[in-house]
């Protein structure tokens, strides 16, 4: 089950990096934007896109080494804390709160919590009894 929820959290990042290829171009289209200020939110922008991809890369292609080394675990713990921290940063700190930032980065940050203590996920899943 933990498998299942990193690759299912692969599966979220995947779409989370396209949206941010589509948001980086969208970035970059901007007009009347101080040169500096463009030029950081393309910067950010593309490494948060990096970033996402890479998770998706790790999830979907290594999950097994994810649960199973050192190294992987704490990439699981980055990315629940990226996506909490996010899911927290929609409130304190959005000018318009979105439910629907705040629901998908709270429910990803929730899927690799659970993916990094054993026999959680497993206990959630209905035993058939």
């Amino acid at each position: 089950m933990r498998k299942a929820l990193v690759v299912i959290g692969g599966v979220l990042n995947s779409l989370f990096a396209l949206f941010h290829v589509f948001l980086s171009w969208q970035i970059h289209q901007l007009t009347g934007v101080q040169p500096g200020v463009k030029a950081l939110l393309e910067m950010f922008g593309l490494g948060g896109m990096l970033m996402i991809f890479f998770f998706a890369f790790a999830s979907l292609l290594a999950p097994t080494d994810m649960l199973t080394t050192r190294l992987g675990r704490m990439v699981i713990t980055l990315i629940a804390v990226v996506y909490l921290v996010r899911a927290a940063e929609e409130i304190l700190i959005a000018v318009r709160f979105s439910p629907l930032i705040f629901g998908s980065c709270l429910l990803v940050g929730i899927i690799y919590t659970l993916a990094l203590f054993p026999g959680t996920a497993e206990r959630l899943q209905p035993t058939g009894h």
